[in-house]
């Protein structure tokens, strides 16, 4: 996952602004793109300069997991998407990232019997492209979060399951919570850049599934279609995106990530 360390290059990120500026123009939101980079109005959410600093805080507070790690704690890497959480094309709405930022909240707030819980991450946004298999395509928002209990040397990832359980429905939700521990350093930090690319416009948020010349299901990421990418930006603009992360236990003060207790 240390490819991600691309996103952050300086053309890398003017490249992301000039598509940024792009969406924006068709969303009506600024003129329309001029032959040269960097001379385009752009309105501030959708600025991926702007990303690229809450995602530089983002890794910077992956040291706290480390750190409970390096003391014995269990930290978990955790992903949950519930039923309720899926949309149809057209139907992406603010109140959708809303909706799984207080659940995961409330639910974390359970875990507090049993210590002092630390969770931060970030509501992503996909299209789950079904029609290849003869199935309903629909936007998928889910929460991936890194969370550890302070204290909990043992059973942290059963306490997660447990305070976050939750039903699919067999159709567009199977497996609704997915929870690993992790045990490295190294997977700690993967998992915290890999959690933070949830802010970023322009990445393999469309996922193809179709079936082999064997007849065996697969799946693959591609970039969203340009109606799917409008439709996403347009509920980001309204949002920006200190609106998509998720933290408990954990608050956010003066452009900082602070503990609570």
């Amino acid at each position: 996952m240390f490819h991600l360390l691309h996103d952050e290059l300086p053309h890398e990120l003017t490249r992301r602004n000039r598509e940024a500026q792009r969406i924006a123009w068709r969303l009506g939101l600024s003129p329309k793109p001029a032959r040269r980079f960097g001379t385009e109005e752009l309105p501030p959410n959708l600025c991926q300069r702007l990303v690229a600093a809450e995602r530089r805080l983002a890794v910077a507070q992956v040291y706290r997991f480390i750190d409970a790690l390096e003391r014995g704690d269990e930290v978990i890497f955790l992903t949950v998407c519930r039923p309720e959480w899926t949309c149809a094309e057209g139907e992406l709405s603010t109140r959708l990232i809303c909706d799984v930022r207080g659940w995961m909240s409330r639910r974390a707030r359970n875990l507090a019997r049993y210590g002092q819980q630390r969770m931060m991450g970030f509501v992503d946004v996909a299209w789950n492209d079904r029609s290849a298999v003869g199935e309903v395509s629909h936007w998928s928002v889910h929460a991936h979060v890194l969370l550890v209990v302070e204290g909990v040397r043992e059973g942290a990832r059963q306490l997660c399951r447990s305070a976050f359980s939750c039903d699919g429905d067999g159709d567009r939700v199977l497996k609704p919570i997915v929870a690993k521990t992790l045990s490295t350093d190294l997977d700690v930090f993967r998992v915290g850049r890999y959690n933070s690319r949830a802010l970023l416009l322009e990445h393999h948020q469309r996922r193809r599934s179709y079936r082999d010349r064997n007849g065996v299901a697969q799946t693959r990421d591609t970039k969203l279609t340009v109606t799917q990418a409008v439709e996403l930006a347009a509920v980001v603009h309204r949002l920006g995106p200190k609106r998509f992360w998720i933290l408990s236990g954990l608050r956010r003060k003066f452009g900082e990530i602070q503990a609570n207790g």
